[in-house]
This record gives structure tokens, C-alpha cells and sequence, in this order.
């Protein structure tokens, strides 16, 4: 009796460790199988400060950090910023202290503040926002307004505010998502998330690497994805 019930206890220890060698090995694979959900900050991303009201202008993949503002929730670029790297037709006429834009038609004359526009036959206009906002002596132009009359795409994008701006237009490969895609910092299920896209967004393709893709998305990160996905 003795001897049977020290087997008995031997083999309790020994399928106990057995169990234990199993769960552990469950644990491990599950632990490396896994995608981690942490999430890189988007300010650590594009190098910016967290406490900056400012927001990031991208054009066609270039950072235009502390560029744009918001008023009254409508974003707003410097007029000098949109002549320079947007639409020569908006320029800014010192003498009249207003911002002009030129069509191949007329000239139209926004003062700061004001809803309410001209052209050069003296005809008026009205929006529903001010076109030109004068800041500590800059001047400013409504996003939303120079999109209107540029030939670009654009998307907005939060932490950091930002909007990604395409003005180039030549031929560039997408892909789209098949369903609710992580974007990683690399290739890999263990790279934190940089942004998660939904079903259906076209993503720019970049890059062809294995089982994962280089692209970049709406909100201008790049980074990548399962190709699976």
C-alpha cells in the first residue's frame, strides 16, 4: 500500500509538470503569435512637439511641421506658405494689405475677416467663413477654400493634426484593405501600430517585402502591412 501510494504520488507530480511544460508552451506561442496592439504616438512619429497648436502640413511626403492653424475649427495655411508651395494664383497685394487670387477671368480681393468678397468689376461674393485671417500681422488662408480652386487631394489626420496634401499626379500603385488593417512602424506583428485604417481605404504601395508591404496612407504614415490583409 505504501509503494502504490507513493507511485500514485509520483505520478500526480509528474503530470502536474507535464501540464505546467504544456501550459507554458501554449503561453509562448500564443505570447509570439500574437500582434501587439501597442501603439506608436503619431508626435513621436513625425518628430513633433506634443504641446505645439500648430499643425503639420504634408505635401506629396514632405513635412511641413508647425505650418498650419486652426480658427473656429477651419484649418488655415500662411498665404505666403500657399504661394510658395500650393497656388502661385494666391498672392498677397501689400498695398492693399488683402489677399488676391487671379483665374484666368478676374481678380478677386478678400479682406481679412470678412465673409464677404470681390472681384475686379466691383461684384461681391459671400462664404460661409472668412477666406483670409490676419494673424500677428500674417496672412492666412482657409484650406478648404484653396483646395476649392487647386487641383490636389487631400485628408486630415489627428495626433498630430495634420493634412496630408497630393499635388503630384502622376501614375502610383494602391492597394485597398480587405478589412480593419494595422499600419506597423515595420514589418513585423511585434512593431507597435502606427495608425489602423478601415476596410476599403487605399492605401499607396510602396514597397514589397515577404509576407508584408511598404505603403502609405490616406493620413500620410508610412509603414506597413500584411500583405494577407
Amino acid at each position: 500500500e505504501k509503494n502504490n501510494g507513493k507511485r500514485i504520488r509520483t505520478l500526480i507530480v509528474f503530470a502536474a509538470a507535464v501540464i505546467m511544460v504544456a501550459v507554458m508552451a501554449v503561453m509562448f506561442l500564443i505570447v509570439r503569435y500574437t500582434p501587439t496592439k501597442n501603439k506608436m504616438s503619431g508626435y513621436s512619429y513625425f518628430d513633433i512637439d506634443k504641446d505645439t497648436d500648430k499643425v503639420l502640413v504634408i505635401i506629396d511626403g514632405q513635412n511641413y511641421p508647425d505650418t498650419g492653424m486652426y480658427i473656429d475649427d477651419r484649418l488655415y495655411i500662411p498665404q505666403s506658405f500657399i504661394e510658395n508651395n500650393v497656388n502661385v494664383r494666391f498672392y498677397y497685394d501689400r498695398e492693399a494689405q488683402s489677399l488676391m487670387y487671379t483665374d484666368p477671368s478676374h481678380v478677386y480681393t478678400f479682406a481679412s475677416g470678412s465673409n464677404e468678397y470681390y472681384d475686379d468689376r466691383n461684384e461681391s461674393y459671400k462664404t460661409d467663413y472668412p477666406v483670409s485671417q490676419n494673424v500677428e500681422g500674417e496672412c492666412y488662408v482657409a484650406w478648404e477654400y484653396v483646395a476649392d480652386y487647386t487641383n490636389c487631394t487631400y485628408e486630415y489626420g489627428d495626433e498630430p493634426k495634420r493634412v496630408n496634401i497630393t499635388l503630384s499626379h502622376g501614375a502610383v500603385s494602391c492597394v485597398t484593405a480587405e478589412k480593419k488593417v494595422s499600419v506597423r512602424y515595420r514589418g513585423g506583428i511585434k512593431s507597435p501600430v502606427l495608425e489602423v485604417v478601415k476596410k476599403g481605404t487605399r492605401l499607396e504601395f510602396l514597397d514589397d517585402l515577404d509576407d508584408w508591404i511598404q505603403v502609405t496612407t490616406p493620413t500620410g504614415i508610412t509603414g506597413y502591412v500584411k500583405k494577407s490583409e
